[in-house]
Parts: structure tokens; sequence; C-alpha cells
């Protein structure tokens, strides 16, 4: 889950609310494979509409979807898997903004 640090309050509660709720921001590599790992990040200076293109925000995706595939034990190198996913996110975010 991914919030902006300059969202109303009310959002910012609601985001520490899920959070706790989902254990998060514990990273084990075991819970992975089991389908219940969970993270939370904060991302200062953006809000819902901005956070896409902060590039911590890049920063926070690649890191999890690499502890995700660094947990079923792949091969590829990290620099190539951070740039492989680096590109399928920010593909993502250009089509949310051409269909939003």
């Amino acid at each position: 889950m991914l919030v902006g640090a300059a969202e109303d309050d009310v959002v910012i509660e609601d985001y520490r609310d899920a959070v706790q709720s989902a254990f998060a921001p514990i990273i084990l590599a075991s819970h992975f494979l089991d389908g219940s790992a969970r993270m939370g990040a904060t991302i200062p200076d953006a809000t819902h509409t901005t956070i896409l293109y902060e590039p911590q925000t890049a920063d926070v995706i690649a890191h999890w979807l690499d502890a995700t595939l660094d947990a079923s034990n792949t091969t590829m190198r990290a620099p190539l898997k951070t740039a492989c996913w680096l590109t399928l996110v920010v593909s993502g975010a250009r089509l949310i903004g051409i269909c939003a």
C-alpha cells in the first residue's frame, strides 16, 4: 500500500489503519511464497494524483517486486530485474494516464 504524505489527514489515517490491519510493513521472504507478504510506504510530498510520478514511488515498487522474485529463487540479475519491473510500472502508469 502506498500513500502520499501530502494527502488529507483522513486519508493518511485510513492508510495507517489499513497498514496496521495488514501487519505491514513486515516483509519476509517466506511470506511471498504463501501470499501473505504486506508492505506499506509513505511517499513524501505526494498526493493521490502525483504519487505515480514520484521517483520514490518507482523505487519502492521496484524493491517490492525484486523481493517477490528473490523469494521465488529466480536467477535474473538484480539490475536487469529492476529495469524490467520499472519498465512495467512506468508503462502501466502511462496507460492509466491515457485512460483516465
